[in-house]
């Protein structure tokens, strides 16, 4: 199935010198975004399904179908590390579908040129992502292309797909925390359509004057000029110049400059001034629409001026990481158990109580003399198969047990995860395992049964935290 309420205007082009660090943090969001690669693995004459990281392979292919936050099996998507692509034609609007959202906002903040996220044919905000971006990887995005609102406003225009983008759509979204502010690219795309105010200090002098002036100070000078122009009925003449002037590089314009005109004195302001403020001059002194106008000239315009200082958000400035479980609407972290490091997560009350349980079951175990790893760990993925709502095994820890099969301890972990798997059955001993669990014990479990069995797997994992909890 392919899902288009959420697409990439524009084209992704992710700079050589940054491909290695931008596929890096791709894999590291996919990895603690919980989304994996669905496989099968033989255990004990059975097939079990389980799931591994999505890692590249020999052609530089990421391939992965599921989410551990989200359970579900889904269509193959890919990420290509050679051309910094993502082909997602089953995202779901659910967990698995946040970080395909992810991937693309990533996507903008690197390319070069105009890469937009787009959410429903509108520009979609990026700030919320760039947040819990940041707490998954670390990674402090930039949104070089939405700093230059209105190279975004005119590519948006002249794309058939989105031209029906407003300025108000753009404005909306704009991440103002993630962004520097150009106060060129913002009096262009906000004046369109309308005239200027005077400036509150009146500029009296002349073309040389340009550079020291503030650029709505010329901007003034040039719409008061050009309406003089049109006035004198010099309407054509004035099109044909611009429509030459506004597609010439810095150097040629500077050129024109020289003449002592009126003409001079625009292709002055050329130098300072963003194609689109002189154009909508233009449009107002012959009372058309902007975009009537600027489509008729039919230019591409410069974007060589002098520019003044962008403002850069300061780092301090910025609005606190979100945390990715708040995003994804749990209360706690007791799914994240995995990737529990050095930093203390938001653990529920009721898997503190778990860990106490667990803790002091442990000990009491005590392996029988024929233990078989592998038979064991076929009979739990069966008996969890047909619960049919938890968490597939992740395959790391199906390795883990394998290879330390002989070790008391990990065969005292497996145990326990089998009486957690099995809480309560020994009220139905007239039943087998299979008819309880389908029968009775599906409908007896609630949500955290499902959290705690996959928690407890991820603690295995975790040998740190393993061992603050379990001893080994």
């Amino acid at each position: 199935m392919r899902n288009e309420l959420y697409q990439t205007a524009g084209e992704v082009n992710i700079p050589e010198k940054k491909k290695a660090e931008f596929n890096e943090n791709i894999l590291k969001l996919l990895y603690m975004g919980g989304i994996r690669k669905m496989e099968e693995m033989e255990l004990d004459g059975k097939k079990v399904t389980v799931v591994s990281k999505p890692v590249p392979d020999e052609n530089g292919i990421v391939r992965f179908d599921y989410s551990i936050f989200e359970n579900y099996k889904r269509e193959i998507n890919t990420y290509d590390m050679n051309t910094c692509k993502l082909d997602a034609p089953d995202r779901g609007y659910q967990e698995f579908g946040i970080i395909m959202n992810a991937v693309m906002v990533m996507q903008e903040a690197f390319s070069e040129g105009s890469c937009y996220y787009m959410d429903e044919g509108k520009p979609g905000g990026v700030g919320v992502y760039a947040s819990f971006i940041h707490s998954l990887t670390g990674l402090k995005l930039r949104f070089p292309g939405r700093s230059r609102i209105w190279d975004m406003r005119l590519f948006l225009h002249n794309s058939e797909e989105y031209k029906d983008v407003t300025g108000k759509d753009i404005l909306d979204v704009y991440s103002w925390d993630y962004c520097d502010f150009s106060s060129e690219q913002f009096m262009a795309f906000l004046h369109l359509g309308r005239n200027l105010s005077a400036p509150d200090e009146p500029f009296e002098g002349g073309k040389a004057d340009f550079a020291e002036a503030s650029k709505h100070a010329v901007a003034y000078q040039i719409q008061e000029k050009i309406t003089q122009l049109v006035e004198k009925g010099e309407s054509e003449t004035l099109k044909r110049y611009l429509k030459r002037l506004l597609d010439l590089e810095r150097k040629d314009r500077a050129a024109l400059a020289a003449e002592d005109t009126v003409y001079g004195e625009i292709a002055e302001a050329s130098l300072y001034l963003l194609p689109p403020m002189i154009v909508n001059a233009f449009a107002m002194a012959t009372g058309q629409k902007f975009w009537e106008t600027w489509d008729s000239m039919e230019i591409k315009g410069y974007s060589d001026i002098m520019t003044e200082e962008k403002h850069k958000t300061d780092p301090g400035e910025e609005k606190d990481s979100i945390p990715f479980y708040e995003i994804i609407q749990r209360e706690a972290e007791d799914e994240f158990i995995e990737y529990w490091g050095g930093q203390e997560l938001k653990l529920s009350d009721e898997m503190k109580e778990r860990f106490k349980d667990w803790a002091e079951r442990f000990p009491k175990i005590i392996p029988d003399k024929n233990f078989d790893m592998e038979q064991l760990l076929a009979e739990i993925f069966a008996e969890l198969e047909e619960y049919g709502n938890c968490r597939l095994a992740d395959k790391q820890f199906v390795l883990d047990c394998m290879v330390h099969k002989e070790d008391e301890n990990y065969q005292k972990a497996l145990l326990l995860l089998k009486e957690i798997v099995e809480e309560d059955m020994e009220y139905f001993p007239e039943l087998t395992r299979r008819q309880a669990i389908r029968w009775i014990m599906r409908e007896c479990r609630d949500e955290f049964d499902y959290t705690e069995i996959a928690a407890f797997q991820s603690l295995i994992m975790n040998h740190k935290h393993r061992l603050e909890i379990l001893g080994f």
